[in-house]
C-alpha cells in the first residue's frame, strides 16, 4: 500500500463528516429537583433548531463518547492493508472511504492509517507484540449507531479501552456553566482523595470565543474541561456549554459497560456531575479489577472454546490433565499483563 490508496467505500461518505463538533443539537440538561422524565440526547445536523437527522441514545443517556481509544490484541499478525477493517465498518460504522496509510507510524507503532476524519488505526512494530491500537474522534464516535453492539464485541474479543471522553451538552447553559464550575470546585466538589486538582481558565474577554475552565493534568487518569461549546463554534450569543471529562486507563480499569451507562460513569467521575445520574460508577483500580477482569476474560474463553473443551473431555476420557496439557501454552491473556504478569513474577511463577 503506498501514501494516497484510497480504499473501496462500503458506506456512503455523509455531506458533513469533515464538520467534527458543529453536528449535534439537543436539549439542556435537567435540574436535580426535576421531575420530568429523562431527556434524550440529540445528533442531529447542526446547532439550529431544525429537526434533527438521527437519534442515539442508550438508555435515555443526557452524555455521551466523544472520544474513544482502544488497543486490540490479537494472536496473529495485522493485516498489513486493511487491519480490523470489518470491525471498523460493521461495528463502529466508520464509512472505508479516504482511508490513508501516512509515512510515519504512532506511538511505537511502525505503521498509521489515517480513517480520514474519524481516527487512525496503528499496528506494526516488534515492541507491539501484534497488537493494533484505535483511536476514533467525536466524528468517529458519532458514526456510531448502536453502543450496545460496540459493548458486546468488546465483551466477546481481546480488546483493551485506553481512553474514553464522557460528555455533557447543556444547550441552554443552566447547570453546566463556566459560573458554576468554578463554584463546584471551591465547593470541592471536584476533590480526589480530599485534595483539590490543578485548575486553569482561558478567558475571551468578552470576545464571544468562548471561555473554557480547565481541571486536572493531561497526564493524569482524568482531566476535565467545561466550556462555552456554542461560542466556540462561531455563535457569540450561545448558552450552550460542555462539560468533558478524559478518561485514560493509567492505573485503572476502564470498563466495557461505559458504553451502556455513561451517564453513571460521568456522574460517578466528580461529584460535581452527580445530578446526571442517581446511580454512580467509578473505574475500579487495577488491583481491584483482577478479579473482575479475569471473570470477564474467563467468560469469553468459555464462549470461544467451551464446546472444543466439551469435546476433549469425551475424547481423552475426562482426563482433565489431558485436556488442559493440549490447549494450554506459555504467556498470560494480553488484556490480563497488567493485573497479574508482574503478581506472577513476584511469586516466582514464570508467566
Amino acid at each position: 500500500m503506498i501514501r494516497g490508496t484510497v480504499y473501496p467505500m462500503k458506506h456512503a461518505h455523509p455531506n458533513n463528516s469533515i464538520h467534527e463538533e458543529s453536528d449535534r443539537i439537543g436539549r439542556g440538561a435537567r435540574r436535580p429537583d426535576d421531575d420530568s422524565d429523562p431527556r434524550i440526547v440529540i445528533r442531529g445536523e447542526s446547532i439550529s433548531t431544525s429537526p434533527p437527522s438521527r437519534i442515539v441514545t442508550v438508555r435515555n443517556s443526557k452524555s455521551f463518547i466523544d472520544f474513544l481509544g482502544f488497543t486490540f490484541f490479537s494472536d496473529q499478525p495485522a493485516d498489513e492493508e486493511f487491519p480490523l477493517k470489518d470491525a471498523l465498518t460493521d461495528i463502529f460504522n466508520i464509512p472505508a472511504f479516504d482511508w490513508v496509510r501516512t509515512k510515519s507510524g504512532w506511538q511505537g507503532y511502525e505503521n498509521r492509517i489515517k480513517l480520514d476524519c474519524y481516527g487512525l488505526v496503528a499496528f506494526g512494530g516488534l515492541s507491539q507484540k501484534q497488537t493494533i491500537h484505535v483511536e476514533l474522534s467525536g466524528t468517529g464516535c458519532k458514526q456510531v449507531e448502536d453502543w450496545v453492539l460496540v459493548h458486546d464485541w468488546f465483551e466477546t474479543t481481546d480488546s483493551r479501552i485506553t481512553r474514553a471522553d464522557l460528555a455533557h451538552d447543556d444547550f441552554e447553559g443552566e447547570i453546566a456553566n463556566i459560573a458554576n464550575a468554578i463554584k463546584w470546585y471551591e465547593d470541592g466538589l471536584f476533590n480526589s482523595n480530599g485534595r483539590p486538582p490543578a485548575r486553569s481558565i482561558h478567558y475571551d474577554f468578552g470576545s464571544g470565543d468562548g471561555t473554557t475552565f480547565n481541571i486536572g493534568k493531561r497526564g493524569n487518569d482524568r482531566y476535565t474541561r467545561i466550556y462555552e461549546k456554542g461560542k466556540q463554534l462561531g455563535d457569540p450569543k450561545s448558552p450552550w456549554c460542555r462539560a468533558e471529562v478524559e478518561c485514560k486507563a493509567h492505573s485503572k480499569i476502564i470498563p466495557n459497560e461505559i458504553f451502556l451507562c455513561p451517564d453513571d460513569y460521568l456522574a460517578g467521575a466528580f461529584k460535581a456531575f452527580q445530578y446526571l445520574s442517581t446511580e454512580q460508577s467509578k473505574f475500579l483500580t487495577i488491583a481491584k479489577d483482577r478479579e473482575i477482569s479475569l471473570e470477564r476474560v474467563t467468560k469469553q474463553g468459555k464462549s470461544a472454546y467451551g464446546k472444543l473443551v466439551n469435546l476433549l473431555c469425551f475424547l481423552y476420557e475426562n482426563d482433565y490433565e489431558k485436556v488442559i496439557n493440549s490447549l494450554r501454552r506459555p504467556g498470560i491473556p494480553k488484556s490480563l499483563e497488567p493485573q497479574y504478569k508482574q503478581l506472577l513474577i513476584d511469586t516466582g511463577i514464570e508467566p
